[in-house]
């Protein structure tokens, strides 16, 4: 073990005991011992671009040591400069909305488009367990998650495909509520006047999720503690939320390591004082909550916004050079996504798998691919946790495009249909299996038509394909189809 990585792993084996000041600092031009030295002393990683960066939040205390046992590094972000970024100092720009604010905003626009929106709540969170058993500490995190569809039929599940839009899992990272709140405003702002907008929100549902883990954010919002990553799980059942050193605490599990597909330890950690403490397989309510709804609607395709790195990353992510079986169509993707949102200082994002920013485990991308075989992607916003006011309103808009690509790609390039029983002619599950994709040696659940429409949907790269359809009991049917890259492909089947 050579001496950079036996410093690290010594300097974050105590660190914990000594909570000072928290900082984000900067190694230009990284190496990847260097990489792999912070990850495995548990170190929390902010952001990474091989061969460009490594961000590290560090204690200030630290910085001496790190000095002279690391490359030279320097500081991007204080804890100052964090709760400064918070509050807006100009009129024409909101500052970061708080659970109440979000939910005031979805109420009011439930008002203004009655037909187009509905509001759910979709499950708990601990807080409002908590608050609930009437544990005083809790009494002002009594938060449920809340989504809200748009649809031109919004209160009728229909036999349309759904797609989600998620902020806000990480705690210190509420650019992504703003970011999926302005997308919902455009989508409104052209219903019936842009034809594009008009004829997706006529033929698609989409669920927004602004705040993933609204206890997480109250903490970061109310300035608690701007360094929190976490949910506030009562890890040590003292009936308190635990947070001694900045960012890390007794409390609290990362919400985007958690997730069952693909969990265990690669950025992740099952020492409950470390940012990214992984809990166990699906175990918190929030998860629970999000897992329900994902099994309760056909999911397509979906973001999750996150902060920071200016990427765009798309599964797998559970472990280093893993190739999804559907990896053409979700790099393609990812990668015009990437080319449309404009970059702070210059050029566009950058498309990459999720492993390429570092690999992790348990996070809700991969849960939702492998699980559900949903195109999720993970945009990764701006070049701070929490960017300036007067950076806002250029995020917001730079991030539109790209979302519409999303939204569109089940218009091009696509295989869809209904599959029945040849008896009943009622809806019938069934696997829609191509040999060319599905064969790979690396997993993913079968893809399925809906139980309740029989309706299925894949994004495929155009050519020529045999696809098998096939369920318990049933003989199965083949077809060969031809996948165009202007159209969309339509094979129902009766077994």
């Amino acid at each position: 073990m050579n001496k950079i990585k036996i410093s690290i792993l010594l300097l974050f084996s105590i660190s914990f005991v000594f909570g000072t000041v928290k900082t984000v600092i900067r190694y230009d031009s990284p190496s990847l011992t260097l990489l792999q030295s912070f990850i495995d002393s548990g170190a929390d990683i902010a952001s990474y671009k091989p061969g460009e960066y490594l961000d590290i939040v560090v204690e200030e205390s630290a910085i001496p040591q790190l000095l002279s046992s690391t490359p030279e590094f320097h500081i991007t972000q204080t804890e100052g400069q964090l709760k400064s970024n918070l509050q807006s100092q100009l009129r024409t720009i909101p500052g970061y909305n708080t659970y109440e604010d979000v939910l005031a905003s979805m109420s009011t626009l439930i008002t203004q488009y009655p037909d187009l929106l509905y509001m759910e709540n979709i499950g708990s969170t601990w807080g409002s367990e908590y608050a609930g058993q009437g544990q005083l500490a809790y009494s002002s995190f009594a938060h449920n998650i809340w989504a809200i569809k748009l649809s031109d039929n919004a209160v009728e599940e229909e036999d349309e495909p759904s797609m989600y839009i998620f902020g806000a899992f990480h705690a210190r990272e509420p650019i992504g509520t703003l970011v999926s709140l302005n997308l919902l405003d455009h989508l409104l702002a052209g219903y019936g006047t842009d034809p594009e907008i008009t004829d997706l929100i006529n033929t698609t549902q989409i669920w927004f999720i602004p705040i993933s883990n609204p206890n997480g954010q109250k903490i970061v919002l109310d300035q608690t503690d701007v360094w929190w990553r976490k949910n506030i799980r009562d890890n040590n059942e003292n009936h308190a939320f635990d947070h001694q050193n900045y960012g890390y605490g007794i409390d609290g599990v990362d919400l985007n390591r958690n997730w069952s597909f693909g969990w265990g330890y690669m950025s992740a950690s099952d020492d409950i004082t470390e940012a990214t403490y992984h809990g166990t397989p699906d175990s918190e309510i929030e998860t629970q909550a999000i897992i329900n709804f994902l099994n309760t609607h056909h999911f397509i395709a979906g973001i999750s916004y996150h902060s920071y790195s200016e990427l765009v990353l798309y599964p797998y992510g559970y472990v280093g050079n893993i190739v999804a079986p559907d990896f053409v169509e979700l790099s393609a993707l990812a990668g015009l996504m990437a080319d449309t949102i404009p970059a702070t200082n210059g050029g566009t994002y950058t498309a990459s798998p999720s492993w390429g920013l570092y690999p992790a485990s348990g996070s809700f991308d991969d849960w939702s691919y492998g699980n559900k075989g949903i195109f999720g992607y993970t945009i990764e916003l701006a070049t701070e946790f929490i960017p300036p006011a007067a950076n806002i309103p250029a995020i917001l808009n730079g991030n539109i495009e790209a979302a519409m690509l999303l939204l569109n790609r089940q218009n091009h390039a696509m295989l869809k249909g209904k599959i029945i029983d040849g008896a009943t002619n009622m809806p019938l599950e069934a696997t829609v299996y191509i040999d060319a994709i599905d064969g790979s040696p690396v997993w993913r659940a079968p893809y399925k038509s809906d139980a309740t429409f029989g309706s299925y949907y894949r994004f495929l790269t155009p050519g020529a394909y045999t696809v098998r359809y096939f369920a318990d009991h049933y003989a199965p049917v083949t077809r060969n189809v031809v996948i165009t890259a202007d159209d969309v492909s339509i094979e129902d089947v009766t077994l």
